[in-house]
């Protein structure tokens, strides 16, 4: 399939040019790559092709030979990369190809993880809710971010708690209401 190789292309020198060139780094809404392609084009393309990569991989029957390693791993990494109160985004730019690789490992729910205690109420609850998340955080930081809010460790918590009940009514009367609606 020629898509492969470009995908890959693609998110090597899309991220690249990111590195190079981008003002904030991933951090990028409005700021131009040059007078016609924003940044935050740029990144919408490289989630696309790493999620055409997860998909292909994933359906093409490439499955993983050490589950369990391979999920204790992924998080391993992104513990070690981001859970930090104090996060200067200098790893961000990885944040897109880790998401993929977690997708990846974790769609195949073959780990100990995967198995054993991701599948239950909350997770459930959890990925329910996750594209209404994923549309509030970057609102909400904003928020934050105009009030002056310190992320210490309690404010952190009042930001995914926050985050989680918006994105809940989101979902309750937005979201599910809407899929009744085809087009």
């Amino acid at each position: 399939l020629i898509l492969v190789p470009i995908c890959f292309v693609l998110v090597i020198l899309l991220t690249l040019s990111i590195i190079k060139f981008s003002p904030n780094l991933m951090d990028v809404h409005y700021q131009m790559l040059n007078s016609y392609v924003t940044f935050a084009a740029v990144r919408c393309l490289i989630g696309f092709c790493i999620g055409f990569l997860v998909f292909y991989f994933s359906s093409e029957g490439f499955g993983l030979k050490v589950p369990t390693l391979m999920e204790f791993s992924v998080i391993f990494i992104c513990v070690l990369l981001y859970f930090k109160v104090s996060y200067e985004r200098q790893n961000e730019i990885l944040a897109p190809i880790l998401s993929g690789v977690l997708v990846y490992v974790f769609s195949h729910g073959k780990g100990i993880i995967s198995r054993k205690l991701l599948n239950n109420v909350v997770c459930d609850w959890l990925g329910r809710l996750s594209f209404s998340i994923y549309m509030v955080h970057p609102i909400l930081i904003s928020v934050f971010k105009y009030l002056k809010v310190d992320f210490n460790v309690f404010n952190t918590i009042l930001y995914f708690m926050s985050c989680m009940l918006i994105a809940y009514v989101l979902h309750v009367f937005v979201e599910k209401p809407s899929m009744k609606y085809k087009a």
